[in-house]
């Protein structure tokens, strides 16, 4: 006959066991001192374990207030601050490069056109070794000629 294991007879004392397993460890405690004595010990074991957990009672729990990391927000609101200054510092110098554009944009003439009188132009032969000419007309109709040679 085949002894009862230790997990079925805690499910028996705890009062968890279906009614088959407890139909059946009561057939098999009626022909085994083996598992009465088995029962008998976990019986005491669970009775000393209940008993020593009712002795830990907590009266009051008290749970701590809870404290926001302040290290953690401000390294956040540095890293924000910074942002909005590079943000600032860059919008400034775009301003101004765009300011100082404009300044020497009005002073230099505009160039209406530039054309190329030399027609004969060989793809084969770098540039230093072609006479090429440059007609660049400014907008107030003057026309000078460069001689690239």
């Amino acid at each position: 006959m085949k002894c009862i294991n230790n997990y079925l007879i805690q499910k028996y004392i705890d009062g968890e066991a279906t009614e088959k397993e407890v139909q059946l460890i009561n057939n098999h405690l009626k022909k085994c001192a083996s598992c009465i004595s088995k029962l008998e010990n976990r019986q005491i074991l669970s009775k000393n374990v209940i008993s020593a957990t009712n002795k830990i009672i907590i009266k009051e729990i008290v749970t701590p207030k809870f404290l926001s990391p302040v290290n953690t927000l401000k390294k956040q609101w540095d890293i924000k601050k910074h942002i909005i200054i590079y943000i600032a510092a860059a919008s400034i110098l775009t301003g101004i490069l765009v300011l100082y554009n404009h300044k020497i944009n009005k002073h230099t003439p505009e160039i209406y056109s530039i054309q190329n009188t030399t027609e004969d132009v060989n793809a084969n032969q770098p540039c230093s070794e072609q006479k090429i000419t440059l007609k660049i007309t400014d907008p107030q109709g003057n026309t000078t000629e460069y001689n690239l040679d």
